[in-house]
């Protein structure tokens, strides 16, 4: 480590006043000291401190006291290390207050300790004045009012760290004011104050992964919580990148929804959307041919000719006739005729025998062309649904039933109408 160390001759201008509201003056007994908390950290010998000692014969210490200094200034090549080590010396020798006063001033930005004239041991009226500075980089200042050490008292001007560490100013027999007056220098290494002074201090890499980390726990995967706030950032951006996300229930329902509208009951359009899947397409109409009688008496035929009420009513048994209206008119009439011609021959005729039954001639049979749609399986789509229709509609035969019912009985009232006229 470098050492800076400046020697400068003046006047010291900046000992604290009793005005400040940050002095504290200590009462401090002869060869006793004091307790000062520091309000930073303070490095110092490869060690950090955040507590002081002030004791009364011109000594700082750092750790915790096993001597008193006393009692006259102590020559650091013969005495370094334990009771010594990781002290400040602006002026090691036997003092003790008469009039002075003890004073401390503190802030986060500095800490000063200052000997008010305070009096060389024995001898009242040699005052000296003088203080140390230390500051969070490390920095140390030693400042001299005035100092009036007798010629025959040992006195040491220093700083010590671990066994083997110390730098002595001065030692000797007596010390004035002529001497110096102003020390500074900066002792304390900033790498280990902040490992991120520079890149080159020891543990940097790892102090600049925490500081970062601190800022984005995504800076890096090392970061502590990298993969809790990468799942975070994901979930944020899209709900459904995980089944941890939260919301990922809903967002997943919505997004199927948005699929189909059949996924489940619950999404929107889903009965309209049932509705259209269930719809069955009408096939064409396919052409049935039914073999119906007729009879002799041509209102008979014109009824079971003529179109069923039911088959203009009813969308599903519409009957189609292949024999025209006009084909089943001519057949009649030519029927007709035949009767007619006959009865005149039989009026030429006498009458020689009595009235044999009249015995009624076969009926035609006369195809009747009735065009109704073969029903077919409608296309389901819900599985629910096909548990109810399994089977295709149909008219069950209701077009034929009604010809036939119909026919029947206009035969029954005609041939009660021959028996009626024979009678």
């Amino acid at each position: 480590m470098k050492w800076l160390l400046s020697l400068i001759v003046g006047t010291c201008l900046y000992l604290p006043t009793l005005s400040h509201t940050q002095v504290i003056q200590h009462q401090i007994s002869d060869d006793g000291y004091v307790r000062v908390p520091l309000q930073f950290s303070f490095p110092y010998y490869g060690r950090v401190f955040t507590e002081s000692y002030m004791f009364s014969n011109g000594v700082v210490g750092f750790l915790n006291p096993t001597n008193s200094w006393c009692c006259s200034g102590f020559d650091l090549r013969n005495n370094n290390g334990t009771p010594f080590s990781f002290a400040i010396m602006p002026l090691q020798t036997d003092l003790l207050n008469y009039s002075g006063r003890f004073l401390t001033e503190g802030t986060p930005q500095y800490q000063r300790y200052v000997w008010e004239n305070i009096s060389e041991f024995g001898i009242p009226q040699n005052l000296n004045t003088f203080g140390v500075e230390i500051r969070p980089s490390g920095f140390i200042g030693m400042h001299y009012e005035q100092v009036n050490i007798s010629p025959n008292r040992p006195v040491t001007i220093g700083r010590t760290g671990d066994v083997g560490e110390f730098h002595q100013y001065y030692h000797g027999s007596g010390f004035t004011q002529g001497s110096f007056s102003h020390i500074t220098e900066t002792t304390g290494n900033p790498c280990l104050l902040n490992p991120l002074h520079n890149s080159s201090c020891a543990g940097y890499q790892e102090a600049y992964l925490a500081q970062q980390c601190s800022i984005s726990q995504l800076y890096s995967a090392q970061c502590p919580n990298y993969q809790q706030a990468y799942l975070e950032q994901q979930c944020s951006l899209n709900t459904l990148y995980s089944t941890s996300c939260q919301g990922y229930e809903q967002a997943y329902f919505n997004n199927q929804c948005s699929i189909n509208a059949l996924f489940n009951r619950d999404c929107d359009g889903y009965a309209q959307a049932y509705a259209l899947a269930n719809i069955v397409t009408p096939s064409a109409p396919t052409t049935v041919t039914v073999e119906q009688q007729l009879v002799a008496d041509p209102v008979v035929n014109q009824a079971i000719a003529a179109p069923s009420p039911t088959s203009q009513t009813s969308p599903t048994s519409v009957i189609a006739r292949q024999n025209t209206p006009s084909q089943v008119t001519s057949q009649l009439t030519s029927q007709t005729e035949k009767k007619e011609e006959k009865k005149e021959d039989k009026k030429e005729q006498p009458k020689t025998h009595p009235k044999a039954p009249i015995k009624a001639k076969a009926p035609e049979a006369v195809a009747i062309a009735v065009d109704r749609p073969i029903p077919q399986s409608p296309q389901i789509v819900d599985l629910l649904y096909l548990q109810i229709v399994k089977k295709p509609i149909q008219d069950n035969g209701k077009a034929f039933y009604f010809l036939t019912k119909n026919s029947q009985i206009k035969h029954e009232e005609m041939v009660d109408g021959q028996y009626r006229k024979r009678d």
